[in-house]
């Protein structure tokens, strides 16, 4: 049996007291029926509306991790990349070369100058100290670059009767400075002057260029010897295709010996071109081991001629 109260009032449930303990704690905005047509006022059908706050996940703050996790759905971290932003990437490419230790392995990343083409190693994400301390100071083609658009550049008209020897590079028309095209023509400057290799070593011939061209770079005699054996086979390739043009070609050989009894034979080569002008050309200049006889010498032509091979064009 229930027990009465002395004031005649029953006793409250007890499920109903939490619900009021509940309503006292948990505060709800109800907005008034004016601010329906506010900016600012309160959506109930909005996503962050409390009311249906069952199916609503809520945020644990008890754990101490950096990121916040919601019940049910779990907040993505974000892909994080290291920008390459570097100036250095202006003057670097990425490049993938085959790993020298191990030639049959996958090829490695590496780093490589856009213009001395020197290669560093170079891992995904990692600094580029070492590629900025390069095209900063010890890129030497990069220098010679910068420091050549510093030049004023130089007008200049190219002759209208000009030499055909004369590279077109070292016309008065030409911009610029190339240490590669200086370098072929020393080469050439010895070669027709007949001058020592060891000149390109003396004080002042280095003094006059560097007052010339401060981007000069002195070489040495082996330097400039290698250089004009290279001249040579330049040159005596595109005597080779001149020659394949020709019909017929007359020869001349001269003999003689050295203060040193050393017996040389030059063989020259005598032609007519598509103009219809006389051409002469030195095709070898060789010595002659004794005795001059007429089939050493023979042999000898015969050697130059299939070197040439213009052994079907030899009319005299």
């Amino acid at each position: 049996m229930e027990e009465e109260i002395d004031d005649g009032q029953e006793e409250p449930d007890i499920e109903e007291e939490e619900e009021i303990e509940n309503e006292e704690e948990e505060y709800i905005y109800e907005p008034d029926q004016n601010d329906e047509h506010d900016g600012n006022s309160y959506d109930h059908d909005d996503d962050m509306s409390e009311e249906g706050g069952e199916d609503q996940p809520s945020i644990d703050i008890s754990s101490g991790e950096d990121e916040a996790r919601v019940k049910g759905i779990k907040k993505r971290k974000k892909e994080t990349s290291v920008p390459e932003n570097s100036a250095a990437w202006k003057y670097f490419e990425k490049v993938f070369v085959v790993d020298e230790e191990n030639p049959e392995g996958p090829k490695v990343l590496k780093a490589r100058c856009r213009h001395c083409k020197k290669e560093y190693a170079y891992f995904q994400g990692s600094t580029t100290t070492t590629l900025n301390r390069h095209w900063k100071g010890k890129c030497k083609k990069l220098n010679a670059k910068i420091a050549s658009q510093l030049v004023q550049s130089r007008l200049g008209f190219k002759p209208v009767n000009g030499d055909a020897n004369i590279p077109e590079s070292a016309t008065p028309g030409h911009v610029g400075f190339d240490q590669a095209v200086v370098k072929e023509l020393i080469a050439r400057m010895i070669m027709v002057h007949e001058y020592s290799f060891r000149m390109v070593e003396h004080e002042w011939f280095n003094i006059v260029l560097k007052y010339l061209n401060p981007l000069y770079t002195s070489m040495g005699r082996k330097a400039i010897r290698a250089e004009c054996m290279r001249v040579y086979k330049k040159e005596k390739e595109k005597l080779k295709i001149a020659l394949q043009e020709v019909d017929y070609i007359s020869l001349t050989t001269d003999l003689w010996t050295s203060n040193q009894t050393i017996a040389y034979m030059c063989v020259v080569a005598h032609y007519i071109d598509a103009d219809w002008k006389m051409q002469t050309r030195v095709l070898a200049f060789m010595e002659l081991d004794p005795p001059h006889s007429g089939h050493v010498i023979a042999d000898a032509i015969w050697d130059c001629v299939t070197d040439w091979k213009i052994e079907n064009k030899v009319l005299t």
